[in-house]
């Protein structure tokens, strides 16, 4: 699925991208993004030229099992309700895959 490939490459861009770190670290620490975060992503992604974001993704996919056990550890920490949730997130799951 499109999205599915989405989220991952989100989830690799947050563990693997240098440029990220205090994103990651925000991600480690919180189990969760803050919006100034999820900005920063945003803008981090929009700012790459597009000529390189071929070999851009090639790299986040490469070696992707070594972050496997961070992105289940933290979508199972979102599931059984150790990151409180709140508005709409407590009625569409949706949200909770997002890094």
């Amino acid at each position: 699925e499109p999205h599915d490939r989405g989220l991952l490459f989100l989830w690799l861009a947050v563990l693997k991208d240098a440029q990220l770190e205090p994103v990651r670290q925000d991600l480690l620490n919180n189990h969760i993004l803050s919006p100034d975060s999820l900005f920063g992503v945003h803008n981090r992604l929009v700012s790459l030229p597009p000529q390189i974001m071929d070999s851009y993704v090639e790299g986040l996919l490469d070696g992707v099992g070594d972050n496997q056990n961070i992105i289940i550890g933290e979508l199972t920490r979102r599931l059984d309700s150790s990151v409180p949730t709140e508005g709409f997130i407590k009625y569409d799951l949706t949200p909770v895959l997002v890094p």
